[in-house]
Order: C-alpha cells, then sequence, then structure tokens
C-alpha cells in the first residue's frame, strides 16, 4: 500500500475542486430556493416526505427553469473497501486481471439530475421526466497508479409519474411511476457491463418515514450482446427503500436487494445511509454497502464498503 503523505495535500485540492463542481448545480439553485422559499412552502400543501418531495421538485423547476436534483448527490473523499475486484469476470467474457494494483481506498461520487418534458398529461396529474444518474469510484490515493478511474456508470431514464396522494392506513400513497432505463459503464470488452430494464415504482409515505419498491422487468438481449446474463442472479427484479427522518432533521436510510433464491443461490445485498445537516443546503453523509451490484463492474462481486463525506441533496 502506497504512502498517502506526501501526496495529501495535492489530493485534498483536488478533492476539494471535485467538491465545488458537484455543489455548484446545487448552490446555484440556492438564492433561487431562499428568494421562493416562502411561497414553495405556502403552495406546498403536501405534509408526507414523497408527496412533499414530488411538489418540491415541479416548483424548483418552475423556478429555476432548467435541471432539478433527481437522486441523492454526494461526495465521499473517504472510503474504504475489503477486497477490491481485482479480477473482474462474467459469463460472456471469463474472468479478466486488472493490470494495476487496486488501493481499498477510493473517492466516489454521484450526480443526479432530472427535467420535466410534458407535463399535466392526462387528468393533470402525470408528467414525462428525462432523468440521468452517474456514479464514479476514483482510485484518488493510489499514487503509484497514476489515480484512475475505476468504474463510472452512466444510467439515462426516461420515465413516468402519476401523482395519487391516496390515504391508506397510516400514510399515503404518494406516486407511482413507470421507466425506460439504461445503464452501462461505458467500457469496451471484455470490461463492458450493462443492462436495459422496465421499471416501476411506488412510493409510500407519511411525514417521517417512506417506503419505495422499484421492480423491474430486464429486456432480454441476445447472447452474443449480453455482457452480464446472470445479473438477476444476483440484482434480483427489484430494489426496496425505507427512509426515517427525525425531528433534528437527521435521516436514515436502507436500500435492499434480493434474488428471490433459496439456500446457498441467495443473493443478499443492502447499503445503510445516514446524513445530517452541516449548513446551507450542504449534508454530512455517512454510507455503508454489503453486497453486489454497487456498481456493474461488481455486479458479481460481493462489496463491503465505508464511505463518508458530503451530500448535497437528499432523497426527501
Amino acid at each position: 500500500m502506497p504512502s498517502m503523505t506526501c501526496s495529501l495535500p495535492r489530493l485534498v485540492r483536488h478533492c476539494l475542486v471535485l467538491l465545488l463542481t458537484l455543489a455548484f448545480t446545487a448552490f446555484a439553485h440556492g438564492d433561487t430556493m431562499e428568494e421562493a422559499g416562502e411561497e414553495l412552502e405556502e403552495n406546498n400543501s403536501r405534509t408526507t416526505l414523497g408527496g412533499a418531495a414530488s411538489e418540491r421538485g415541479q416548483d424548483l423547476f418552475s423556478y429555476s427553469g432548467t435541471f432539478v436534483p433527481h437522486r441523492r448527490m454526494y461526495i465521499m473523499p473517504f472510503t474504504w473497501l475489503h477486497n477490491p475486484n481485482q479480477s473482474p469476470q462474467s459469463p460472456a467474457f471469463g474472468r479478466n486481471q486488472i493490470e494495476q494494483e487496486l488501493a481499498n481506498e477510493e473517492i466516489k461520487f454521484q450526480l443526479s439530475f432530472k427535467l420535466p418534458l410534458l407535463t399535466g398529461l392526462f387528468d393533470g396529474d402525470t408528467e414525462l421526466w428525462l432523468g440521468y444518474t452517474q456514479v464514479s469510484l476514483w482510485q484518488a490515493y493510489n499514487n503509484s497508479e497514476s489515480r484512475p478511474f475505476r468504474e463510472t456508470n452512466y444510467e439515462p431514464e426516461l420515465f413516468l409519474t402519476h401523482d395519487l396522494n391516496k390515504t391508506i392506513g397510516p400514510g399515503t400513497l404518494d406516486y407511482v411511476g413507470l421507466s425506460f432505463n439504461h445503464q452501462s459503464n461505458g467500457r469496451p470488452d471484455p470490461r463492458s457491463r450493462s443492462w436495459n430494464r422496465i421499471i416501476g415504482e411506488a412510493v409510500y409515505s407519511s411525514s417521517k418515514w417512506a417506503f419505495s419498491v422499484r421492480p423491474w422487468y430486464r429486456i432480454p438481449e441476445s447472447s452474443s450482446n449480453d455482457d452480464n446474463p446472470d445479473i438477476s442472479r444476483f440484482l434480483g427484479y427489484a430494489e426496496y427503500n425505507a427512509l426515517y427522518q427525525t425531528g433534528n432533521d437527521h435521516t436514515f436510510g436502507l436500500r435492499g436487494y434480493n434474488n428471490l433464491r433459496s439456500g446457498g443461490n441467495n443473493r443478499t445485498s443492502g447499503e445503510f445511509s445516514w446524513s445530517f445537516p452541516l449548513g446551507g443546503t450542504l449534508r454530512g453523509y455517512v454510507q455503508y454497502y454489503n453486497g453486489y451490484g454497487e456498481t456493474l463492474i461488481d455486479y458479481n462481486h460481493r462489496v463491503n464498503r465505508v464511505s463518508l463525506g458530503f451530500l448535497l441533496n437528499d432523497w426527501f
């Protein structure tokens, strides 16, 4: 493991530049949101987490006229990964040895935006959106290997959301959605990974907690074009999310996958997250991931990662 002492000042500068770049869009909305704050609160009649988030996105777009946050955006300057995947493999390409010696420490960051294309569809409660999410793993502390980007996943999607606001039991079924989703790492064979899915979504929440389920159908590909034919054996057929927000604005989240197989063939993956206020739009962020599919190159490699950094926007 190379020493980080001599390269730390330069690396800190790189991290600050990256953080400022990621924060620019979030902070660019800051003045707009501050000027419109009272009006946004007055107009937002929804009291559940999911409903309020849905209205907030629509209101923010009406004031900014540009992209608005989609999923969480964050930068994790400090992550520790147990057992980096030195030999990615898939049935399509077999095992492929990575020439560089991977470090356990990485920087992880995610960008995510969406833009409404059509609003007021059908009964007025349906919208068509274009979304884009990108997550990257950067071997920034790996000085001996020239600090390469180990993996970047690109995820454009076209999706419909239909607002329901229907009270059921102790919470509200806020909205449902349907999307066409493409995810790939943009790399040549033998490290190319990709899949296309039709994804449904339903969000059920109250003023303090929220649950969502995102079942999907993978669009079949020919065997000659399928980079990862066994991906469903590891990630299953749905994503499950749970979130709880405390009175002092701390947010705890769980995200999980299961392949719904029994015995030794069962594969379960989970992510725990905690965000807390630091001031303004910036929040502290702690994340722990254990399982498969954190990124596509590791879809069939068990990841055990602890991360610490900054969150630019929360889920709700």
